[in-house]
C-alpha cells in the first residue's frame, strides 16, 4: 500500500491544476486518470473545438477578402487534413500536462479508480491510502429521452470533432453552446445546416438581445433555426436521419445525412457511490470552498454541477489544494467570464440585464453598437453590441455581454472591473487604443454615465 497526503481522480484543467497546486504547497500528489490527461476540455472540448473555429474563421476571412479585391480563386477544405492538425494540437497539449506532472512530482496513475472506502482506492494493481481527496471526473454529454435517438451514427460533440468527411446535411439536436458553435463551424464548412431547439431561443443563459442577434446572423449566414421545437422521435432510414417535431408551425420532419446531439451534460459520478456523498440532481454537492460533505473530500469542476467552463475547474482546483493546505481559498462566482466562439463571437461576465430585472435591482444600461466602431467596420464584422448594466446610484458595474468581433478576448477587463467593485466612470475614464473594437467599452460606459461621444 501507497500513501499519498492528497489524491485526485481526474486529470482534466481542475484536477491537473489542483495536482500541481498541492505538489507546490508541499503535498505528496497522486492522480488517477482513465484517459488522456487533460479531460474533456483539451481533449474533446475547448481545444479540438477552437481549432475547428479558427479553420473557420479563416475560411470566412478568405471569402471576405473577396470583397477587398483579393482572390484567392477556389476555396477546398480538406477535412481529414484538419482532424489531422486538431489531433496534433491535442497531443502536443497532452505532452505538456504530462510534463507539468513530472516536473511538480505528481505521481500519475493511468487507470481507473476503484473505491474500497473513503480512504482507500484501488489503482490498478496497487493500493492507494490518502490524507485528501479531490474528485475531478468531470461530465460527458447526454442524450435526451427521444425514441430512436441511440440510432447508430448519432453523434455527439466528441465523435463529431473526429468526423472524416463533410456532411451535406446536418441537423443539430441543441441550440445552446456546443450546438451554435459547431453549427456556425460546419455552416462555413460548407453543410446546410438546421438547428432544432426546445425552447424559444437560442443559448438561454444570455439576454435575449444577445440570442436575438446571433439568431440574425446565423440565419443571414444561410443556418436554418427551429426554437420551441418538441422532438418526438428520431429515425434512421438507410444513410438519413429524420427528426420528427412539434413546432410553431405544426409538425416538422427534418431530415440529413449526419446527426448531432448537443442537448446537455451530466456529471461522472459513477464509482463513487462507497463515499458516502450528498448529491442533487446528480452532481456532487460542494460548499464554497469546494468541500463535500466528507470532512476531507473535495470536489470541482464540472461534477458539482455548477458553472461547467475549464477556467472554473482550473480556479477551484487551485482553491481546493489550498483550502486543504490550510488557507481560506473561495471563488468569485459573479466575475467568471463566459465565451462563446459563434459568429460573432459573445462573451459575458456578472450579471445579466434580465436578472438584474427580476431581482429588482435598479440598475442602468449603456449599449454601443458595433456597426458604429470603425474598426469594426474594417473587420466587416458590424452585427452586435458592447452592454454594460450598473447599478443605477453607483455606476458599479453588475454585468457585461459583448456580442461582435473579438468579444471573447475582450471580456477580461469588464470581469475584472465585476471583481473589483469598478464603475463605468471608472471604465471610461480609461483611455482605450484606437481603433479597436474595445473602445466599445468605453463608449458604452460613456453612454451610462451621461458623457456620449460617438453615437
Amino acid at each position: 500500500m501507497r500513501h499519498f497526503d492528497l489524491l485526485i481522480v481526474g486529470g482534466g484543467p481542475g484536477g491537473y491544476e489542483a495536482a500541481i497546486r498541492g505538489s507546490q504547497l508541499g503535498l505528496s500528489v497522486a492522480l488517477i486518470e482513465k484517459d488522456k490527461m487533460g479531460g474533456t476540455c483539451l481533449n474533446r472540448g475547448c481545444i479540438p473545438t477552437k481549432a475547428f473555429v479558427h479553420s473557420a474563421d479563416f475560411l470566412r476571412n478568405l471569402k471576405i477578402s473577396r470583397k477587398l479585391g483579393i482572390d484567392t480563386g477556389e476555396l477546398n477544405l480538406d477535412i481529414a487534413k484538419l482532424v489531422f492538425n486538431k489531433d496534433k494540437i491535442v497531443r502536443s497539449l497532452v505532452s505538456g500536462v504530462e510534463y507539468l506532472m513530472k516536473k511538480n512530482n505528481v505521481t500519475v496513475f493511468r487507470c481507473e479508480a476503484e473505491f474500497l472506502d473513503s480512504r482507500q482506492v484501488r489503482a490498478g494493481e496497487e493500493i492507494l491510502d490518502f490524507d485528501d481527496l479531490i474528485i475531478a471526473t468531470g461530465s460527458s454529454a447526454v442524450l435526451p429521452p427521444i425514441p430512436g435517438i441511440g440510432a447508430e451514427g448519432v453523434m455527439t460533440a466528441t465523435e463529431i470533432l473526429s468526423i472524416d468527411h463533410l456532411p451535406k446535411e446536418l441537423t443539430i439536436i441543441g441550440g445552446g453552446v456546443i450546438g451554435c458553435e459547431l453549427a456556425c463551424v460546419f455552416n462555413e464548412f460548407g453543410s446546410h445546416v438546421t438547428v432544432v431547439e426546445m425552447l424559444d431561443r437560442l443559448l438561454p443563459a444570455v439576454d435575449s438581445d444577445i440570442a436575438d442577434v446571433l439568431a440574425y446572423a446565423m440565419n443571414t449566414e444561410g443556418i436554418q433555426i427551429v426554437t420551441g421545437a418538441s422532438i418526438s422521435s428520431v429515425e434512421k432510414s438507410g444513410d438519413l436521419f429524420r427528426v420528427s417535431a412539434m413546432t410553431k408551425e405544426g409538425a416538422r420532419t427534418f431530415t440529413s445525412d449526419e446527426l448531432l446531439v448537443a442537448a446537455g451534460r451530466k456529471g461522472n459520478t459513477k464509482g463513487l457511490e462507497r463515499l458516502g456523498l450528498r448529491m442533487e440532481k446528480g452532481y456532487v454537492c460542494i460548499d464554497e470552498h469546494m468541500r463535500t460533505n466528507v470532512p476531507h473530500i473535495y470536489a470541482i469542476g464540472d461534477v458539482t454541477g455548477g458553472i461547467q467552463l475549464a477556467h472554473v475547474a482550473s480556479a477551484q482546483g487551485a482553491a481546493a489544494a489550498e483550502n486543504i493546505c490550510g488557507h481560506d481559498a473561495a471563488i468569485d462566482y459573479n466575475a467568471i467570464p463566459n465565451c462563446i466562439f459563434t459568429v460573432p463571437e459573445i462573451a459575458a461576465v456578472g450579471m445579466t440585464e434580465e436578472h438584474a430585472k427580476k431581482e429588482g435591482i435598479s440598475y442602468t444600461v449603456g449599449k454601443f453598437p458595433m456597426r458604429a466602431s470603425g474598426r469594426a467596420m474594417t473587420l466587416y464584422e458590424t452585427d452586435g453590441f458592447t452592454k454594460l448594466i450598473c447599478e443605477k446610484e453607483s455606476g458599479r458595474l453588475l454585468g457585461a455581454e459583448i456580442i461582435g468581433p473579438n468579444a471573447t478576448e475582450m471580456i477580461c477587463e469588464l470581469a475584472y472591473a465585476v471583481r473589483t467593485g469598478g464603475t463605468a466612470e471608472d471604465i471610461h475614464q480609461t483611455i482605450h487604443p484606437h481603433p479597436t473594437v474595445s473602445e466599445t467599452i468605453r463608449e458604452a460606459a460613456g453612454i451610462v454615465v451621461g458623457k456620449p461621444m460617438s453615437i
